[in-house]
This record gives structure tokens, sequence and C-alpha cells, in this order.
């Protein structure tokens, strides 16, 4: 993966300095999903990619063009491949955010109350983040790495670290809370009564967000229910009265369609009630 991405640098990444700067709007959005490559890296290799799999298709069109004349819905399809390579590479770092966001604010509680105790006995602010970047707290000890990183080697003092954190937090709760600290630092403020009023204020929105984990599972458990356990039943029970009575307009033989009731719809369906679970529930690492 090096070597593609070296490759992508090389061949376009270098000529696109003046299109992806540092400040831009993908540098950004690279900075918020954690992804650690420079924007002319990741763009040159975005058209590096593309160009490898439009070749691939292009020639993959044309061979079934000349083997296969007649049937023209792969040679149609063929060329979309391109296109989603570019909205892959467009829409990924959204996502990383997204699920980077989903972490942050599920564990940022525990990590409110850790600084919180530190603080009550007269850590100093930059050893917060320091300590904090030691434990495990999933993406909360990396924004705490990078944190330190940048107060260590960039040379930068804890105030301005704190606002470049702000900036590339992918969680709006996270940047506030950091803000929060910073602005209590400008001010001369009490940050030890300012941690436990936000982890007294986090966990309160943890707990609402809980709530309504729990009666969303509800509803899931209800579409559970009707989508995976009693439409197969009525449909299989619909099948076979079709069957009895010597009704016909299928297009499939009855015992195709049951398999693939049985081994296809219903797991997809179980999959997807287990996705929207995943989903809808609080993350914590």
């Amino acid at each position: 993966m090096v070597r593609i991405y070296t490759l992508g640098y090389l061949w376009f990444g270098r000529r696109l300095r003046k299109y992806l700067s540092e400040e831009g709007w993908l540098a950004k959005q690279l900075k918020k999903a954690g992804i650690p490559l420079d924007p002319q890296v990741y763009g040159g290799t975005m058209i590096l990619i593309f160009l490898i799999i439009s070749i691939v298709s292009a020639a993959a069109a044309a061979f079934f063009l000349l083997v296969f004349p007649i049937n023209l819905k792969i040679p149609l399809i063929l060329p979309v491949l391109p296109l989603c390579t570019l909205v892959g590479f467009i829409v990924y770092p959204l996502f990383k955010q997204f699920d980077r966001k989903d972490k942050i604010d599920g564990i940022l509680p525990f990590a409110a109350g850790y600084l919180s105790t530190l603080a009550g006995v007269g850590v100093p602010p930059d050893k917060l983040f320091e300590s904090l970047a030691r434990q495990n707290m999933g993406e909360v000890s990396k924004e705490a790495k990078n944190i330190v990183e940048d107060m260590y080697f960039l040379g930068l003092d804890v105030l301005t670290a704190l606002k470049r954190a702000v900036e590339r937090s992918p969680s709006k709760l996270f940047a506030e809370f950091l803000e929060g600290i910073r602005v209590t630092l400008l001010s001369g403020g009490v940050l030890r009564r300012y941690l436990e009023d936000q982890t007294k204020r986090l966990m309160k929105i943890r707990e609402e967000k809980e709530n309504e984990f729990n009666k969303s599972l509800n509803v899931i458990g209800e579409i559970y229910v009707v989508l995976v356990v009693l439409a197969p039943l009525l449909f299989i029970v619909l099948l076979i009265s079709l069957s009895l009575g010597g009704t016909g307009g299928l297009f499939l033989p009855i015992p195709v369609v049951l398999i693939l009731i049985s081994y296809f719809l219903i797991p997809f369906a179980s999959l997807l009630v287990a996705g929207l679970i995943d989903m809808s529930m609080p993350k914590e690492e």
C-alpha cells in the first residue's frame, strides 16, 4: 500500500499542491477522520486507483463486447466502477468521522471524570492530557496524544494545542469540551470545577442517549418479529396453499422459493436488524 501512496504522490499528488492545500477542505476532513495522510498523497492515490480501475473496466468491457456481443448488461455496468471509486474516496473520510464521533462521545464522560480527578489533586493542564494519552480510552486518548505531540514536538503552548484540537475534532461535544478548558485557562477560572460540571453534564447526556437507544430497541424488536418471524411464516403458508390449490403464476418453483426464504431472506433480514442495532447503540471505544 505504501508503494501505491508513493506512486500516487509522485505521478499526480505533486501537481495538486495548488488545489489541495494544508488548509483546504480535504485536509480538514482527513484530520477529522484521523487518516494520517497528506491531502496531496490522498488525492494522488485516488487519481491513480481511478485510472487503474478505468483501464481494467474498459478492457473488460471490450472483452465482453467481443465475446458476448448480444449481452450488453455487463459492458454497461463496468464503466460505473471508476465513478464508484471516486465516490468511495470522497465518502470514506466522512464515514470515518461519524465512526470516531460516536466513539468519542461514548467515552467522553469517563475521560472528563478522569481529568476532573487529576485536576482536583493539582495536576497542571499539560500533564492532564499527557496522562490521558497513556490511558486506554480509545479515540479520546488518541486526541489527547495529538495534543501532547503538538506541545512537545511542535513547541506549542497548551492553549494553542487545544485550539488546534478543537479545529480537527470530529465530535462537536468534544470540541466544546476542549474549548471550555481553553476558555477556563484563559480567564483564570478553576479548572477542577469546570471539569466536575462537565462530567455531570456529559453523564446526563449519555443517560439521555441510552434512554433513546432503549426506546429505539423496542421498535427494532418489533420490526424483527414482523420482518424475520411473521412475514416468512405467512409467505410460506401462502405458498403451500397455492401449491395445494394448484394455482400457478410463480416465476420460480415453490421449493426454490422456500430455499431462498430460508437461506437468504431470513439471514439478510437478521443482518439488517443487527446493523440497525449497531448503528443506534452508543459507542464506548
